[in-house]
């Protein structure tokens, strides 16, 4: 039960976790429940000592998966969980969700005000842009899965799928609290998780075929070597196969830790990050019809460049004429305007006072005669 005061939701540490003292821990090895109890104790430390760390109510961690699992079938198994919880409990194999569980009016049960009874209210349908249509007939889906991700070696390449070789776990991300709540009691320590993967892996190995088959034109070396793996797996894997590779280890399903100061930086960057592809189409779109608006310009539009020229022109003329303003000498920005240096002594000059004054003497001497 959660309390009012865990912001943090550490409630949710215990949900999975196999103690000793419970039911479930007869129905695995004692390495197996040593290791789960380690896991826990080890998650409650770190989240203890770190303050900024908090329990995510939508991400499940999953690990111990099989290295041929892909984000495909990690979905499909979280929409598979979903729908046999919800089967269970309608049959009573298994307890519902609490009522403090649902975050929606989805599955709640009421009291019917003419039977007496009590009844479960419906999930509502989502609104404006969370309505999402499936099928011809437009019913709608909550879209319970948001995001899968099987963390992967970058170093080291699946033959098969030409993509990085799994580690072994990877995450789970809902819509809703509820649906991780029915993936996670539903998966956790299932056996029956083992030889679905099997199952689908085939029919995803089969799909794969199909593409390369169907392409046409020549194929390169490493596709006909892809092909002819592809063919060997989907021949071996036979139900003796699957039901071994089902008995091996189950799932340990967790709500993941998170960091609130990593999930505030992952938000700036998507806000701050560039355009999507869809916005870059619809900008490229707009670029070329605006290119060619201006490469057929109206009579309005004319006319403003005929103004633009005659402007320029006369720019270009006033540039030209000498300007009345008194010049600065170049090379010195300190300098002074030559008109404001008129009433400045000038520098004496001989050759020039014995001009002058021979040509005053020459004034005065017409001016006798």
């Amino acid at each position: 039960m959660r309390e009012k005061a865990d912001k943090r939701n550490l409630y949710l540490m215990r949900e999975g976790v196999i103690f000793p003292n419970s039911p479930a821990a007869s129905t695995i090895p004692p390495a197996e429940l040593e290791k789960r109890m380690n896991s826990f104790n080890a998650r409650r430390n770190l989240i203890q000592t770190n303050p900024s760390l908090y329990v995510s109510k939508t991400r499940l961690s999953i690990r111990q998966l099989p290295t041929f699992v892909s984000e495909r079938l990690l979905k499909r198994l979280a929409r598979h969980a979903i729908k046999a919880f919800d089967e269970e409990t309608e049959k009573g194999e298994r307890d519902g969700l609490e009522e403090d569980e649902m975050d929606d009016e989805g599955g709640k049960k009421v009291v019917d005000p003419l039977s007496g009874g009590e009844v479960a209210l419906s999930a509502k349908e989502p609104k404006g842009e969370e309505k999402k249509k499936t099928g011809r007939k437009g019913k709608w889906s909550s879209g319970a899965v948001k995001q899968a991700k099987i963390v992967r070696l970058s170093e080291r390449v699946d033959p098969l799928t030409g993509k990085g070789k799994s580690k072994g776990y990877g995450f789970l991300e809902t819509e809703k609290h509820a649906d991780a709540l029915k993936i996670l009691r539903w998966a956790n320590n299932n056996p029956e998780t083992g030889s679905l993967f099997r199952l689908w892996w085939v029919d995803e190995m089969k799909e794969a075929l199909d593409v390369l088959e169907k392409k046409t034109g020549k194929k390169s070396e490493e596709e006909i070597a892809r092909m002819k793996r592809l063919k060997e797996v989907i021949a071996t894997s036979n139900e003796d196969g699957v039901e071994k590779a089902g008995s091996k280890r189950t799932l340990v399903v967790e709500f993941s830790i998170e960091n609130v100061v990593i999930i505030k930086k992952r938000e700036g960057r998507d806000k701050t990050s560039g355009p999507t592809h869809v916005d870059k189409r619809n900008q490229k779109h707009k670029l070329d019809t605006d290119r060619k608006d201006e490469s057929k310009p109206s009579k309005e539009g004319k006319s403003r460049a005929s103004r633009k020229s005659t402007n320029s022109k006369r720019n270009e003329e006033e540039n030209s004429r000498p300007s009345k303003r008194p010049r600065m000498e170049q090379g010195n920005p300190n300098a002074t305007p030559l008109g404001a240096r008129i009433g400045e002594k000038r520098p004496s000059n001989p050759l020039g006072s014995i001009i002058g004054r021979k040509r005053k003497m020459k004034k005065m001497n017409s001016g006798r005669k």
